[in-house]
């Protein structure tokens, strides 16, 4: 019997410039250039009695994909992927605090050290992460009445894991077709409409630029074609507040009569899953954007801008994740009271709907390694640099002890 036509076949090889291949050379020198870099970053300029530890986890690798049946190889991709997450714990006595600050992108390892010096993003990043740990011995958790009189959270875009967890994960067909989404019917059809504000549209696909359009080549998530020799398109799942489409491999996309979108996806040896790559709140031009962090906070009477996740639990209700800090808006002022970390609680049927504007250049910025019937694979999640929500029953911030 025939085998089924691969999608797009006058085109068989996909791939990426690969510069300082770690397989003709020796990636020793730029790894111990990161850790002198890291040390240095780590102890400078921290205050009297105070120590600031560093751990630096970091890798580089070129994957290659070969997608074939008994016929031959069809496809190839060659791409270039390296990570790098660095923590620093501050010490004072006996109390401790960190904080956590991850890169991850479809490049070598120069796109963050090149010549021993970290590129300026990174090295930038690190100072400001090593400043918050130090920070972080001096903050405080909200009071339950002080929660209470929350009327808004400010979300930088680290700490956007929901989109990816709550919903992004709903909006992959295979799990909508098992009956496992809160949001979107068995058939395909949305069980909450609208899901979100207006002003609301999540894409995945490759990672956007600054103004939200895709960009082929970058993105921690980023594969140029999938498992299945599909190419990989932007998928805009919601627009307008409205579900408008799901992510598709091609055995769900023929259940549903639809055309595959390049999400499927399987570790080597198991069955190819519906997966993500890099999800995003990508929101238009236009209404509910704000020229600035102080112009989006000038009438949030009395509100928090988080930072930062260090993982969280998913259900088909919705999700939480851990915060790193966040700092007090008083009287649409972003004051210096830092806050400790947390737990933002993210109901998947709700949470889009108080979604009010943003402020600042989209980013894919959250790296992360995304598990799912026992398959991990990297993606990333993202969105403005800032993203107002109204208070609701649907989000909730909450404090250990």
């Amino acid at each position: 019997m025939a085998s089924r036509p691969f999608p797009t076949p006058t085109r068989v090889r996909y791939g990426l410039t690969v510069d300082d291949d770690p397989r003709d050379a020796d990636p020793t020198k730029p790894f111990l250039d990161l850790v002198a870099a890291v040390q240095r970053i780590a102890e400078a300029g921290v205050p009297a009695g105070v120590r600031v530890v560093p751990e630096l986890w970091s890798w580089t690798q070129v994957e290659e994909k070969w997608v074939a049946d008994t016929d031959g190889v069809f496809k190839t991709q060659v791409m270039p992927v390296s990570f790098l997450q660095v923590v620093f714990r501050a010490v004072r006595g006996d109390a401790q605090a960190r904080t956590r600050v991850r890169f991850g992108e479809a490049a070598p390892l120069s796109y963050y050290v090149r010549d021993g010096a970290l590129a300026d993003f990174v090295e930038r990043s690190l100072g400001e992460e090593r400043d918050r740990a130090v920070q972080l011995l001096d903050a405080r958790p909200l009071t339950a009445d002080e929660r209470a009189k929350v009327t808004h959270y400010v979300l930088h875009n680290s700490s956007l894991v929901f989109i990816h967890e709550g919903l992004g994960h709903p909006i992959e067909a295979d799990i909508a077709r098992a009956g496992g989404s809160a949001i979107v019917a068995p058939d395909g059809s949305p069980r909450v409409s609208p899901l979100g504000s207006p002003v609301v549209r999540i894409v995945d696909g490759p990672a956007p630029d600054e103004a939200g359009r895709p960009m082929a080549s970058r993105g921690f998530g980023t594969e140029l074609i999938d498992d299945e020799g599909v190419e990989v398109k932007n998928t805009v799942l919601v627009e307008g507040g409205h579900i408008v489409g799901m992510m598709h491999s091609r055995e769900t996309a023929h259940r549903y009569g639809v055309a595959p979108t390049g999400n499927g996806f399987s570790e080597l040896g198991d069955r190819r899953i519906v997966r993500m790559r890099n999800t995003t709140l990508c929101p238009a031009p236009g209404a509910g954007w704000a020229d600035s962090l102080s112009a989006l906070v000038r009438d949030v009477p009395f509100g928090v801008v988080l930072h930062g996740s260090l993982g969280g639990a998913v259900s088909k209700e919705g999700m939480s994740s851990s915060t790193q800090y966040g700092w007090l808006v008083r009287d649409g002022v972003v004051t210096d009271e830092m806050i400790a970390p947390g737990n933002f609680t993210a109901l998947t049927a709700g949470c889009l709907a108080t979604v009010e504007g943003f402020a600042g250049a989209v980013e894919a910025h959250g790296v992360g390694f995304c598990g799912k019937n026992g398959q991990r694979r990297r993606v990333t999640d993202g969105g403005p640099e800032y993203v107002k929500v109204g208070a609701s029953p649907s989000v909730l911030l909450t404090f250990e002890g």
